[in-house]
């Protein structure tokens, strides 16, 4: 779970999100314990595999003259790579600087 918080104050805007996050391995075939077949499975299951305290999930992104906050949430990495790395390779935002 991610948590992202943005906070209108007559300052500004505030902006914050959780650092934590959960690599899962996806489950979808199993072996049958009498006749050693494998099977797939109705339903997949997901099993928490490793984690880190220090993930980035809040970015600024400049677009077209113009600074957005992205905060990312759901899956820690897309390809093999971290949100941070998803930032900052999309073409279209090679400008993207983490917070």
């Amino acid at each position: 779970m991610s948590i992202g918080i943005a906070i209108a104050v007559p300052d500004g805007i505030a902006l914050a999100a959780d650092t934590q996050t959960t690599w899962n391995q996806t489950i979808l075939k199993a072996k049958d314990k009498h006749s050693g077949k494998e099977v797939e499975l109705a339903d997949p299951i997901n099993i928490p595999v490793g984690w880190s305290r220090m993930a980035r999930k809040l970015f600024s992104v400049d677009m077209n003259d113009t600074t957005y906050a992205v905060i990312t949430a759901g899956m820690a990495h897309m390809n093999s790579k971290s949100m941070y790395a998803v930032i900052h390779s999309a073409p279209s935002l090679t400008k993207a600087m983490a917070i």
